[in-house]
Protein backbone atom coordinates (compact mmCIF):
# COMPACT_ATOMS: atom_id res chain seq x y z
CA UNK A 1 0.00 0.00 0.00
CA UNK A 2 1.34 3.39 -1.00
CA UNK A 3 1.92 5.81 1.90
CA UNK A 4 1.89 9.42 0.74
CA UNK A 5 1.56 11.20 4.10
CA UNK A 6 2.05 10.56 7.83
CA UNK A 7 -0.15 12.11 10.52
CA UNK A 8 0.66 12.60 14.20
CA UNK A 9 -0.44 9.11 15.24
CA UNK A 10 1.60 7.50 12.48
CA UNK A 11 4.61 9.60 13.41
CA UNK A 12 4.37 8.57 17.06
CA UNK A 13 3.99 4.92 16.11
CA UNK A 14 7.02 5.07 13.83
CA UNK A 15 9.22 6.82 16.37
CA UNK A 16 8.26 4.36 19.10
CA UNK A 17 9.28 1.53 16.80
CA UNK A 18 12.58 3.35 16.14
CA UNK A 19 13.30 3.52 19.88
CA UNK A 20 12.35 -0.16 20.25
CA UNK A 21 14.59 -1.17 17.34
CA UNK A 22 17.50 0.76 18.83
CA UNK A 23 16.85 -0.78 22.24
CA UNK A 24 16.87 -4.30 20.80
CA UNK A 25 20.20 -3.76 19.05
CA UNK A 26 22.03 -1.28 21.28
CA UNK A 27 24.40 -3.94 22.59
CA UNK A 28 25.66 -4.54 19.06
CA UNK A 29 26.59 -0.86 18.78
CA UNK A 30 28.39 -0.93 22.15
CA UNK A 31 30.38 -3.99 21.07
CA UNK A 32 31.37 -2.41 17.73
CA UNK A 33 32.30 0.97 19.23
CA UNK A 34 35.97 1.80 18.54
CA UNK A 35 35.77 5.39 17.23
CA UNK A 36 36.40 8.09 18.34
CA UNK A 37 37.44 5.98 21.36
CA UNK A 38 36.62 2.32 22.17
CA UNK A 39 34.65 3.06 25.33
CA UNK A 40 31.74 0.75 24.46
CA UNK A 41 28.83 3.14 24.93
CA UNK A 42 27.53 4.10 21.48
CA UNK A 43 24.33 2.08 21.91
CA UNK A 44 23.71 3.39 25.42
CA UNK A 45 24.33 6.97 24.31
CA UNK A 46 22.04 6.83 21.29
CA UNK A 47 19.28 5.09 23.24
CA UNK A 48 19.64 7.53 26.15
CA UNK A 49 19.16 10.34 23.63
CA UNK A 50 16.25 8.94 21.63
CA UNK A 51 14.12 6.99 24.11
CA UNK A 52 13.38 9.81 26.61
CA UNK A 53 12.48 12.06 23.68
CA UNK A 54 10.10 9.48 22.23
CA UNK A 55 8.60 8.78 25.66
CA UNK A 56 7.90 12.51 26.10
CA UNK A 57 6.31 12.64 22.65
CA UNK A 58 4.07 9.63 23.35
CA UNK A 59 2.85 11.29 26.56
CA UNK A 60 2.10 14.59 24.79
CA UNK A 61 -1.02 15.54 22.83
CA UNK A 62 0.69 17.34 19.95
CA UNK A 63 -1.83 18.59 17.41
CA UNK A 64 0.41 18.48 14.34
CA UNK A 65 3.52 16.72 13.07
CA UNK A 66 5.41 20.01 13.31
CA UNK A 67 4.56 20.33 17.01
CA UNK A 68 5.38 16.67 17.62
CA UNK A 69 8.78 16.87 15.94
CA UNK A 70 9.62 20.14 17.70
CA UNK A 71 9.01 18.40 21.04
CA UNK A 72 11.10 15.43 19.94
CA UNK A 73 13.92 17.79 18.97
CA UNK A 74 13.77 19.67 22.26
CA UNK A 75 13.86 16.48 24.31
CA UNK A 76 16.57 14.79 22.22
CA UNK A 77 18.77 17.86 22.59
CA UNK A 78 18.09 17.92 26.32
CA UNK A 79 18.97 14.25 26.81
CA UNK A 80 21.73 13.90 24.19
CA UNK A 81 24.64 11.88 25.49
CA UNK A 82 28.06 11.16 24.06
CA UNK A 83 29.36 11.76 20.56
CA UNK A 84 26.77 9.59 18.79
CA UNK A 85 23.83 10.91 20.83
CA UNK A 86 24.93 14.49 20.19
CA UNK A 87 25.03 13.97 16.41
CA UNK A 88 21.66 12.19 16.43
CA UNK A 89 20.10 15.09 18.35
CA UNK A 90 21.62 17.56 15.88
CA UNK A 91 20.10 15.65 12.96
CA UNK A 92 16.67 15.66 14.62
CA UNK A 93 17.02 19.39 15.32
CA UNK A 94 17.94 20.11 11.68
CA UNK A 95 15.09 17.95 10.41
CA UNK A 96 12.60 19.94 12.50
CA UNK A 97 13.46 23.15 10.63
CA UNK A 98 11.68 21.76 7.53
CA UNK A 99 8.53 21.06 9.56
CA UNK A 100 7.72 24.61 10.60
CA UNK A 101 4.02 23.95 10.10
CA UNK A 102 1.67 21.29 8.82
CA UNK A 103 -0.42 18.45 10.14
CA UNK A 104 1.24 15.80 7.98
CA UNK A 105 4.65 14.74 6.71
CA UNK A 106 5.05 13.96 3.00
CA UNK A 107 7.87 12.37 1.03
CA UNK A 108 8.99 15.83 -0.09
CA UNK A 109 9.18 17.05 3.51
CA UNK A 110 11.25 13.99 4.44
CA UNK A 111 13.71 14.72 1.63
CA UNK A 112 14.04 18.29 2.82
CA UNK A 113 14.22 17.18 6.46
CA UNK A 114 17.08 14.80 5.72
CA UNK A 115 18.92 17.48 3.80
CA UNK A 116 18.54 19.96 6.66
CA UNK A 117 19.32 17.33 9.29
CA UNK A 118 22.45 16.21 7.47
CA UNK A 119 23.69 19.80 7.30
CA UNK A 120 22.93 20.41 10.99
CA UNK A 121 24.75 17.25 12.07
CA UNK A 122 27.84 17.94 9.95
CA UNK A 123 28.04 21.66 10.75
CA UNK A 124 27.84 21.02 14.51
CA UNK A 125 31.22 19.25 14.34
CA UNK A 126 34.38 21.33 14.23
CA UNK A 127 36.21 18.57 12.31
CA UNK A 128 33.81 16.08 10.69
CA UNK A 129 35.40 12.68 10.02
CA UNK A 130 34.35 10.54 7.06
CA UNK A 131 33.45 6.93 7.70
CA UNK A 132 31.23 7.90 10.62
CA UNK A 133 27.57 8.74 11.22
CA UNK A 134 27.74 11.94 9.16
CA UNK A 135 28.88 9.90 6.14
CA UNK A 136 25.92 7.54 6.50
CA UNK A 137 23.46 10.41 6.90
CA UNK A 138 24.87 12.12 3.80
CA UNK A 139 24.64 8.91 1.75
CA UNK A 140 21.03 8.32 2.77
CA UNK A 141 20.17 11.94 2.02
CA UNK A 142 21.64 11.60 -1.49
CA UNK A 143 19.67 8.41 -2.09
CA UNK A 144 16.45 10.21 -1.20
CA UNK A 145 17.26 13.08 -3.52
CA UNK A 146 17.70 10.58 -6.35
CA UNK A 147 14.36 8.86 -5.61
CA UNK A 148 11.37 10.58 -7.19
CA UNK A 149 8.69 8.42 -5.57
CA UNK A 150 6.01 10.03 -3.42
CA UNK A 151 5.66 6.79 -1.43
CA UNK A 152 7.29 7.37 1.98
CA UNK A 153 7.97 3.67 2.58
CA UNK A 154 9.69 3.40 -0.81
CA UNK A 155 11.69 6.56 -0.06
CA UNK A 156 12.91 5.15 3.27
CA UNK A 157 13.73 1.85 1.56
CA UNK A 158 15.97 3.63 -0.93
CA UNK A 159 17.75 5.48 1.88
CA UNK A 160 18.24 2.31 3.94
CA UNK A 161 19.56 0.36 0.96
CA UNK A 162 22.18 3.06 0.36
CA UNK A 163 22.96 3.35 4.07
CA UNK A 164 23.49 -0.40 4.49
CA UNK A 165 25.82 -0.48 1.47
CA UNK A 166 27.74 2.55 2.72
CA UNK A 167 28.13 1.23 6.28
CA UNK A 168 30.14 -1.70 4.92
CA UNK A 169 32.50 0.84 3.30
CA UNK A 170 33.23 2.76 6.52
CA UNK A 171 36.35 0.67 7.35
CA UNK A 172 37.79 1.74 4.00
CA UNK A 173 37.25 5.39 4.91
CA UNK A 174 38.37 5.14 8.55
CA UNK A 175 41.45 2.90 9.09
CA UNK A 176 40.83 2.45 12.82
CA UNK A 177 37.68 0.51 11.90
CA UNK A 178 39.61 -1.67 9.48
CA UNK A 179 42.20 -2.47 12.14
CA UNK A 180 39.45 -3.44 14.57
CA UNK A 181 37.46 -5.41 11.99
CA UNK A 182 34.19 -3.54 12.51
CA UNK A 183 31.91 -1.01 10.82
CA UNK A 184 31.21 2.39 12.38
CA UNK A 185 28.88 1.95 15.36
CA UNK A 186 27.30 5.41 15.21
CA UNK A 187 26.49 5.13 11.52
CA UNK A 188 24.96 1.70 12.08
CA UNK A 189 22.94 3.12 14.97
CA UNK A 190 21.47 5.76 12.67
CA UNK A 191 20.49 3.02 10.21
CA UNK A 192 18.79 1.16 13.07
CA UNK A 193 16.78 4.30 13.93
CA UNK A 194 15.54 4.77 10.34
CA UNK A 195 14.88 1.03 9.98
CA UNK A 196 12.69 1.26 13.07
CA UNK A 197 10.81 4.25 11.66
CA UNK A 198 10.18 2.35 8.41
CA UNK A 199 8.94 -0.73 10.24
CA UNK A 200 6.66 1.31 12.46
CA UNK A 201 5.24 3.00 9.41
CA UNK A 202 4.33 -0.23 7.60
CA UNK A 203 3.36 -2.15 10.74
CA UNK A 204 6.27 -4.60 11.02
CA UNK A 205 7.78 -5.53 14.39
CA UNK A 206 11.40 -4.64 15.29
CA UNK A 207 13.91 -7.46 15.08
CA UNK A 208 17.29 -8.33 16.59
CA UNK A 209 20.14 -7.98 14.11
CA UNK A 210 23.27 -10.15 14.04
CA UNK A 211 26.49 -8.59 15.25
CA UNK A 212 28.61 -10.86 13.05
CA UNK A 213 27.08 -9.21 9.97
CA UNK A 214 29.06 -6.08 10.86
CA UNK A 215 32.39 -7.71 11.75
CA UNK A 216 35.23 -8.97 9.54
CA UNK A 217 38.87 -10.03 9.89
CA UNK A 218 40.82 -7.16 11.56
CA UNK A 219 44.13 -5.99 10.14
CA UNK A 220 45.84 -5.21 13.46
CA UNK A 221 45.11 -5.99 17.10
CA UNK A 222 42.48 -3.73 18.59
CA UNK A 223 44.45 -3.33 21.78
CA UNK A 224 47.45 -1.79 19.99
CA UNK A 225 45.29 0.72 18.16
CA UNK A 226 43.27 1.62 21.25
CA UNK A 227 46.37 2.41 23.28
CA UNK A 228 47.67 4.64 20.51
CA UNK A 229 44.35 6.39 19.83
CA UNK A 230 43.40 7.67 23.31
CA UNK A 231 44.86 11.18 23.36
CA UNK A 232 42.14 12.72 25.55
CA UNK A 233 40.74 11.01 28.61
CA UNK A 234 37.42 12.66 29.48
CA UNK A 235 34.23 12.75 27.41
CA UNK A 236 32.93 16.10 28.61
CA UNK A 237 29.60 17.83 27.98
CA UNK A 238 28.12 21.15 29.10
CA UNK A 239 24.74 22.78 28.63
CA UNK A 240 25.07 26.52 29.22
CA UNK A 241 22.42 29.25 29.48
CA UNK A 242 24.36 31.95 27.72
CA UNK A 243 24.62 35.62 28.57
CA UNK A 244 24.71 36.81 24.98
CA UNK A 245 26.41 36.16 21.65
CA UNK A 246 29.25 33.64 21.89
CA UNK A 247 32.77 34.93 21.12
CA UNK A 248 33.03 32.09 18.65
CA UNK A 249 36.50 32.57 17.05
CA UNK A 250 38.12 32.88 20.48
CA UNK A 251 36.12 30.02 21.95
CA UNK A 252 36.82 27.77 18.95
CA UNK A 253 40.58 28.34 19.27
CA UNK A 254 40.42 27.65 23.02
CA UNK A 255 38.58 24.37 22.53
CA UNK A 256 40.78 23.13 19.66
CA UNK A 257 43.86 23.62 21.86
CA UNK A 258 42.36 21.47 24.62
CA UNK A 259 40.62 18.57 22.93
CA UNK A 260 39.00 16.87 19.94
CA UNK A 261 35.63 15.36 18.94
CA UNK A 262 34.27 18.87 19.44
CA UNK A 263 30.62 19.57 18.66
CA UNK A 264 28.53 22.64 19.48
CA UNK A 265 24.81 23.32 19.09
CA UNK A 266 23.55 26.85 19.64
CA UNK A 267 19.93 27.55 20.54
CA UNK A 268 18.34 30.92 21.22
CA UNK A 269 18.80 30.82 24.99
CA UNK A 270 21.50 28.18 25.52
CA UNK A 271 24.23 26.19 23.83
CA UNK A 272 25.52 22.65 24.27
CA UNK A 273 29.14 21.53 24.00
CA UNK A 274 30.65 18.05 23.56
CA UNK A 275 34.44 17.63 23.74
CA UNK A 276 37.03 14.97 24.53
CA UNK A 277 39.67 16.62 26.73
CA UNK A 278 42.27 16.15 29.45
CA UNK A 279 41.25 19.44 31.10
CA UNK A 280 37.53 19.26 32.02
CA UNK A 281 37.92 21.82 34.81
CA UNK A 282 39.49 24.34 32.41
CA UNK A 283 36.60 23.80 30.05
CA UNK A 284 34.14 24.27 32.92
CA UNK A 285 35.75 27.57 33.90
CA UNK A 286 35.56 28.80 30.30
CA UNK A 287 31.92 27.74 30.02
CA UNK A 288 31.08 29.59 33.24
CA UNK A 289 32.34 32.77 31.57
CA UNK A 290 29.72 32.34 28.84
CA UNK A 291 26.74 31.93 31.21
CA UNK A 292 25.09 29.67 33.78
CA UNK A 293 25.98 25.98 33.53
CA UNK A 294 22.70 24.07 33.49
CA UNK A 295 24.14 20.55 33.20
CA UNK A 296 27.54 18.89 32.83
CA UNK A 297 29.29 15.54 32.86
CA UNK A 298 32.82 14.18 32.42
CA UNK A 299 33.12 10.42 31.77
CA UNK A 300 36.53 8.79 32.21
CA UNK A 301 37.04 7.02 28.87
CA UNK A 302 40.32 5.40 29.93
CA UNK A 303 38.52 3.66 32.76
CA UNK A 304 35.74 2.55 30.41
CA UNK A 305 38.27 1.14 27.94
CA UNK A 306 40.19 -0.70 30.68
CA UNK A 307 36.96 -2.23 31.94
CA UNK A 308 36.20 -3.45 28.43
CA UNK A 309 39.68 -4.97 27.96
CA UNK A 310 39.49 -6.69 31.36
CA UNK A 311 36.06 -8.04 30.51
CA UNK A 312 37.43 -9.59 27.31
CA UNK A 313 40.52 -11.06 29.00
CA UNK A 314 39.10 -12.07 32.36
CA UNK A 315 38.71 -15.83 32.83
CA UNK A 316 37.03 -15.74 36.24
CA UNK A 317 33.68 -17.40 36.86
CA UNK A 318 30.60 -15.90 35.24
CA UNK A 319 27.13 -15.70 36.82
CA UNK A 320 23.65 -14.60 35.80
CA UNK A 321 21.35 -11.92 37.20
CA UNK A 322 17.71 -12.38 36.15
CA UNK A 323 15.09 -9.67 36.56
CA UNK A 324 11.78 -11.41 37.37
CA UNK A 325 8.18 -10.39 37.94
CA UNK A 326 7.17 -12.85 40.68
CA UNK A 327 8.39 -15.09 43.48
CA UNK A 328 7.65 -18.22 41.46
CA UNK A 329 9.94 -17.07 38.68
CA UNK A 330 12.62 -16.34 41.27
CA UNK A 331 12.60 -20.05 42.22
CA UNK A 332 12.50 -21.17 38.59
CA UNK A 333 15.52 -19.05 37.63
CA UNK A 334 17.49 -20.15 40.69
CA UNK A 335 16.83 -23.78 39.68
CA UNK A 336 18.19 -22.91 36.23
CA UNK A 337 21.44 -21.68 37.89
CA UNK A 338 20.83 -17.93 37.90
CA UNK A 339 23.03 -16.69 40.76
CA UNK A 340 20.74 -13.77 41.65
CA UNK A 341 17.24 -12.51 40.90
CA UNK A 342 15.81 -9.01 41.19
CA UNK A 343 12.08 -9.35 41.76
CA UNK A 344 9.67 -6.49 40.98
CA UNK A 345 5.93 -5.98 41.19
CA UNK A 346 3.69 -3.37 39.58
CA UNK A 347 6.60 -0.95 39.06
CA UNK A 348 9.52 -1.80 36.78
CA UNK A 349 12.94 -1.66 38.49
CA UNK A 350 15.20 1.35 38.02
CA UNK A 351 18.81 1.26 36.82
CA UNK A 352 19.86 2.07 40.40
CA UNK A 353 18.07 -0.99 41.75
CA UNK A 354 19.67 -3.21 39.12
CA UNK A 355 23.08 -1.67 39.84
CA UNK A 356 22.69 -2.32 43.58
CA UNK A 357 22.16 -6.05 42.99
CA UNK A 358 25.06 -6.20 40.53
CA UNK A 359 27.45 -4.68 43.04
CA UNK A 360 26.35 -7.14 45.76
CA UNK A 361 27.05 -10.22 43.61
CA UNK A 362 30.24 -12.19 44.30
CA UNK A 363 31.47 -12.66 40.73
CA UNK A 364 33.08 -10.01 38.53
CA UNK A 365 31.62 -11.30 35.25
CA UNK A 366 27.82 -11.04 35.22
CA UNK A 367 25.27 -11.65 32.45
CA UNK A 368 22.04 -9.71 32.95
CA UNK A 369 18.68 -11.03 31.68
CA UNK A 370 16.17 -8.10 31.80
CA UNK A 371 13.26 -10.36 30.71
CA UNK A 372 11.13 -7.34 29.72
CA UNK A 373 11.74 -5.02 26.77
CA UNK A 374 11.02 -1.91 28.86
CA UNK A 375 13.65 -2.93 31.45
CA UNK A 376 16.42 -3.19 28.83
CA UNK A 377 17.31 0.57 28.89
CA UNK A 378 17.58 0.56 32.70
CA UNK A 379 19.77 -2.55 32.53
CA UNK A 380 21.99 -0.83 29.95
CA UNK A 381 22.52 2.16 32.22
CA UNK A 382 23.29 -0.12 35.17
CA UNK A 383 25.78 -1.97 32.96
CA UNK A 384 27.51 1.31 32.14
CA UNK A 385 27.67 2.46 35.78
CA UNK A 386 28.80 -0.84 37.29
CA UNK A 387 32.41 -1.39 38.32
CA UNK A 388 32.08 -5.04 37.30
CA UNK A 389 32.24 -6.71 33.91
CA UNK A 390 28.56 -6.74 32.97
CA UNK A 391 27.21 -8.33 29.80
CA UNK A 392 23.64 -7.66 28.73
CA UNK A 393 21.55 -10.26 26.91
CA UNK A 394 18.41 -8.24 25.96
CA UNK A 395 15.72 -10.83 26.68
CA UNK A 396 12.31 -9.26 26.02
CA UNK A 397 10.22 -11.61 28.14
CA UNK A 398 10.63 -14.18 30.88
CA UNK A 399 10.28 -17.10 28.44
CA UNK A 400 13.32 -15.89 26.50
CA UNK A 401 15.15 -15.62 29.83
CA UNK A 402 14.31 -19.24 30.67
CA UNK A 403 15.37 -20.62 27.28
CA UNK A 404 18.54 -18.49 27.30
CA UNK A 405 19.65 -20.33 30.45
CA UNK A 406 19.48 -23.62 28.53
CA UNK A 407 22.70 -22.42 26.88
CA UNK A 408 24.45 -21.22 30.06
CA UNK A 409 27.59 -22.92 31.39
CA UNK A 410 29.40 -21.27 34.29
CA UNK A 411 32.67 -22.84 33.13
CA UNK A 412 32.56 -21.01 29.80
CA UNK A 413 33.73 -17.42 29.23
CA UNK A 414 31.16 -14.60 29.18
CA UNK A 415 31.52 -14.28 25.40
CA UNK A 416 31.00 -18.02 24.87
CA UNK A 417 27.96 -17.95 27.13
CA UNK A 418 26.42 -14.98 25.34
CA UNK A 419 26.76 -16.75 21.99
CA UNK A 420 25.30 -20.01 23.34
CA UNK A 421 22.46 -18.24 25.15
CA UNK A 422 21.59 -16.15 22.07
CA UNK A 423 21.22 -19.40 20.10
CA UNK A 424 18.55 -20.53 22.60
CA UNK A 425 16.38 -17.40 22.54
CA UNK A 426 14.06 -18.68 19.82
CA UNK A 427 13.46 -22.12 21.31
CA UNK A 428 10.04 -21.09 22.63
CA UNK A 429 7.22 -18.69 21.76
CA UNK A 430 5.84 -16.51 24.55
CA UNK A 431 2.15 -15.67 24.93
CA UNK A 432 0.66 -13.55 27.71
CA UNK A 433 -2.94 -13.83 28.88
CA UNK A 434 -4.59 -10.86 30.58
CA UNK A 435 -8.05 -10.17 31.99
CA UNK A 436 -9.46 -6.73 31.17
CA UNK A 437 -10.54 -4.61 34.15
CA UNK A 438 -12.73 -2.36 32.00
CA UNK A 439 -14.28 -1.97 28.57
CA UNK A 440 -11.49 -0.97 26.22
CA UNK A 441 -10.14 -1.13 22.69
CA UNK A 442 -6.83 -2.70 21.65
CA UNK A 443 -6.11 -1.42 18.16
CA UNK A 444 -9.28 -2.35 16.26
CA UNK A 445 -10.33 -5.04 18.74
CA UNK A 446 -13.09 -4.37 21.27
CA UNK A 447 -12.47 -5.90 24.71
CA UNK A 448 -15.19 -5.95 27.36
CA UNK A 449 -14.64 -5.80 31.09
CA UNK A 450 -13.82 -9.30 32.36
CA UNK A 451 -12.73 -10.62 28.95
CA UNK A 452 -9.50 -12.59 28.64
CA UNK A 453 -7.17 -11.62 25.80
CA UNK A 454 -3.99 -13.26 24.50
CA UNK A 455 -0.96 -11.30 23.28
CA UNK A 456 2.13 -12.34 21.34
CA UNK A 457 4.41 -9.35 21.71
CA UNK A 458 2.08 -6.47 20.90
CA UNK A 459 -0.19 -8.52 18.61
CA UNK A 460 -3.54 -9.62 19.98
CA UNK A 461 -4.31 -13.23 19.03
CA UNK A 462 -7.62 -13.91 20.76
CA UNK A 463 -10.33 -12.43 23.00
CA UNK A 464 -12.95 -14.46 24.85
CA UNK A 465 -15.11 -14.27 27.95
CA UNK A 466 -13.76 -17.70 28.98
CA UNK A 467 -10.10 -18.18 29.88
CA UNK A 468 -9.77 -21.66 28.37
CA UNK A 469 -11.41 -20.56 25.12
CA UNK A 470 -9.13 -17.52 24.84
CA UNK A 471 -6.03 -19.69 25.41
CA UNK A 472 -7.17 -22.32 22.90
CA UNK A 473 -7.88 -19.70 20.24
CA UNK A 474 -4.56 -17.98 20.89
CA UNK A 475 -2.59 -21.22 20.61
CA UNK A 476 -4.49 -22.08 17.42
CA UNK A 477 -2.83 -19.06 15.79
CA UNK A 478 0.58 -20.71 16.23
CA UNK A 479 2.26 -23.47 14.27
CA UNK A 480 2.05 -26.36 16.77
CA UNK A 481 3.14 -29.18 14.45
CA UNK A 482 6.71 -29.14 15.75
CA UNK A 483 5.86 -28.13 19.33
CA UNK A 484 6.71 -30.60 22.09
CA UNK A 485 5.64 -28.83 25.25
CA UNK A 486 3.31 -26.05 26.43
CA UNK A 487 4.19 -24.55 29.82
CA UNK A 488 1.76 -22.37 31.75
CA UNK A 489 3.18 -19.96 34.34
CA UNK A 490 0.30 -18.78 36.47
CA UNK A 491 -0.29 -15.82 38.76
CA UNK A 492 -2.19 -15.55 42.05
CA UNK A 493 -5.23 -14.49 40.01
CA UNK A 494 -5.39 -17.87 38.26
CA UNK A 495 -8.03 -20.38 39.38
CA UNK A 496 -6.03 -23.64 39.65
CA UNK A 497 -9.18 -25.71 39.29
CA UNK A 498 -9.00 -24.75 35.59
CA UNK A 499 -5.76 -26.66 34.91
CA UNK A 500 -7.48 -29.84 33.68
CA UNK A 501 -9.68 -27.89 31.29
CA UNK A 502 -6.70 -25.98 29.89
CA UNK A 503 -4.77 -29.22 29.38
CA UNK A 504 -7.71 -30.76 27.53
CA UNK A 505 -7.98 -27.72 25.24
CA UNK A 506 -4.26 -27.93 24.41
CA UNK A 507 -4.41 -31.65 23.70
CA UNK A 508 -7.40 -31.03 21.45
CA UNK A 509 -5.23 -28.77 19.31
CA UNK A 510 -2.23 -31.07 19.14
CA UNK A 511 -1.84 -34.55 20.57
CA UNK A 512 0.48 -35.77 21.97
CA UNK A 513 1.75 -32.55 23.56
CA UNK A 514 3.28 -32.28 27.03
CA UNK A 515 1.55 -29.71 29.25
CA UNK A 516 3.13 -28.28 32.41
CA UNK A 517 1.97 -25.82 35.06
CA UNK A 518 4.34 -23.72 37.16
CA UNK A 519 3.72 -20.93 39.64
CA UNK A 520 5.17 -17.65 38.34
CA UNK A 521 3.56 -15.12 40.65
CA UNK A 522 3.60 -12.31 38.10
CA UNK A 523 1.39 -9.31 38.91
CA UNK A 524 0.13 -8.19 35.49
CA UNK A 525 -0.86 -11.24 33.43
CA UNK A 526 -3.04 -14.15 34.52
CA UNK A 527 -0.91 -16.60 32.54
CA UNK A 528 2.38 -16.60 30.69
CA UNK A 529 2.49 -19.42 28.13
CA UNK A 530 5.67 -20.90 26.67
CA UNK A 531 5.34 -23.07 23.55
CA UNK A 532 8.53 -25.06 22.92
Amino acid sequence: MKIEAIGVSGLKRSLKCAADYLSLNADILDNLNVFPVPDGDTGVNMLSTLKPAVDALLADEAGSCAEAWALLSEQANKHSRGNSGFILACFIRGFSKRLASGDQITAELIRGGFDSGSYAARSSLLSPVEGTMVTIISAMTEAMAETESGDIAELLDSALNRGRKEILQTPRLLPVLSRAGVVDAGGLGFIFVIEGIRRGLIGVQPKSEKEQDYRFQPELSVAEEDEEALCYRFCTEFTVERKGQLPWPELKAFLEQRGDSIAVVQEEEYFKLHIHTNAPEEIRAKMAEQGSILASKADDMAEQINMGVKANQNNQAVSVLAVVSGSGFRSIFHDLEAAACLQYGDRLPSSGEILEVLEEMDTENIIVLPNHKNIIPAAMLAQKKSNKHVFLLPTENVVQGITALYGFNEQDSPQQNIRSMEDCLDLAVCLKVYQSSRDTRYGRVEIKKGDFFVLRGEDILAVDALLASAVERGLAELELDEAGCVSFYYSDAFDRSRTAELEQRVQRLQDPLEVEFHYGGQSASVLIVAVE
